[in-house]
């Protein structure tokens, strides 16, 4: 069963989690704007961006899943930003597609994701950003980062590119590491144990493109204790 959200003002706040129906579309009316916070939704969700309409969008994966995130950019002068975050651990497996479809100009969208893998985890995510030929100065952008504690992780990160039109900018990245070895020999020579100094920079690191705000505390705080449970 398909849910349909119509964001119609300014300033909302939606919560998705596992109890959500699957399959979600989130129209997005001239001028309102909205921000999401996903805790756990499995499934689809499908975003239409009308003129000047704006998305903050913070999803949160900790088990194994199958996910979706469209975003169909049909009026001028709208934006989003989807930041994402990935613990998995065991023998979890993620799958994550995202697409910025961009056929209106001066559009942007930004998306932003930061995991941290252990033991056997599996983690697939691609990437495509599409800009039609009649959308002009258009900005989006697509950004992974992944830190690795074990040999066994396996991630695959594939972007793809379908740009028509030659006044736009459009970038992709992603790196894959592991902890940064001089950070935590900086963090024990101050007096913090092995330990938490790996819970330091894992919070530090999956939470930095988070801002704090209406909803965020608790987001924060849950990848926190997740965080807290693996190391």
């Amino acid at each position: 069963m398909e849910l349909t959200i119509e964001v119609m003002k300014k300033n909302q706040t939606i919560f998705l989690d596992e109890k959500t129906s699957r399959d979600v579309t989130i129209n997005l009316y001239s001028h309102s704007s909205t921000q999401i916070y996903d805790t756990g939704h499995a499934g689809s969700v499908t975003c239409y961006f009308h003129v000047g309409s704006t998305l903050d969008y913070s999803f949160f994966i900790s088990s194994s899943t199958q996910k979706k995130l469209n975003l169909f950019f049909v009026g001028e002068n709208a934006l989003a930003f989807v930041k994402g975050v990935c613990i998995l651990q065991e023998n979890q497996n993620a799958s994550l597609v995202i697409e910025q479809n961009h056929s209106a100009s001066n559009t942007e969208s930004v998306f932003l994701m930061r995991s941290l893998l252990a033991d056997e985890a599996v983690l697939y995510q691609k990437g495509n950003i599409i800009v039609l030929q009649k959308a002009s100065s258009v900005a989006a952008s697509q950004k992974s980062k992944a830190i690795t504690l074990s040999p066994n992780v396996k991630v695959q990160m594939l972007p793809e590119l379908d740009v028509r039109n030659k006044n736009v900018r459009c970038l992709h990245g992603a790196a894959v590491g592991s902890f940064d070895e001089k950070q935590l020999f900086y963090l024990q020579s101050r007096g913090v144990d092995g330990k938490s100094a790996r819970q330091l920079l894992a919070q530090s690191f999956l939470t930095a493109d988070l801002k704090k705000g209406k909803g965020q505390e608790e987001f924060i705080e849950m990848i926190h204790k997740k965080v807290q449970e693996l190391l």
